[in-house]
């Protein structure tokens, strides 16, 4: 395995008789391509390893485009694109059959913005489609902002992952989130996160079930 820079600010990427050039960074390794192997000669832990890595990239591939990809390019580094952190973050929620087995382990967003403290979720007694999103509204630290945007992704069963809500500044406090009769029903999988009012930088999504 080799490693090379972008050729006048090209990089290759592709196979090229038995050598294989894989972006990675800003950089590109060069490796021998494997010979063909067949199904039955993968050892059963490589055989689940690859489900598994099949089972993100089929989620990965639904949020892409919608929202996902600049949350975690944000995060990329000369190792890592931000492709490589989502599959990495989102493997362990997967099982050996490729199948979404905890959405609890899932993550949809990841960088620095902190998180305001005492962050909450409670569905409503005497309307049950209210979700009441509360936080303490107070910046503890330099990176945080009153106009820090909260952002809601609500996860259907089982891959229908959307960014539901923006644009509620952090100096609010609280927010309501009103679900449909059929969300009302299946208590689906809620991720929060904030992000910096141009978008520069998010923060870690936190899980909850409403």
């Amino acid at each position: 395995m080799a490693r090379t820079k972008g050729i006048g600010g090209l990089q290759l990427s592709g196979k090229l008789g038995n050598l294989v050039f894989v972006p990675y960074g800003d950089e590109t390794i060069v490796r021998m391509a494997p010979e063909k192997r067949k199904s039955d000669s993968w050892s059963q832990k490589q055989q689940e390893h690859r489900r598994r890595f099949y089972g993100v990239n089929v989620l990965y591939r639904k949020v892409k485009q919608e929202f996902a990809e600049p949350i975690w390019k944000l995060s990329s580094t000369k190792k890592h694109t931000g492709y490589n952190l989502f599959i990495k973050a989102n493997l362990p929620a997967f099982g050996e059959f490729g199948q979404l087995v905890d959405q609890s382990l899932l993550h949809f967003s990841c960088g620095p913005l902190p998180l305001p403290k005492n962050l909450s979720v409670k569905r409503s007694g005497d309307q049950p489609a209210e979700v009441h999103i509360s936080w303490k509204p107070r910046c503890f630290t330099q990176q945080e902002a009153a106009d820090d945007e909260l952002c809601l992704v609500l996860l259907g069963d089982p891959y229908e992952a959307r960014l539901v809500g923006c644009g509620v500044g952090r100096g609010a406090g609280a927010y309501i989130l009103h679900l449909n009769e059929q969300q009302a029903q299946e208590h689906p999988a809620l991720f929060l996160f904030f992000r910096r009012k141009d978008a520069s930088c998010y923060s870690d999504d936190k899980f909850f079930r409403v």
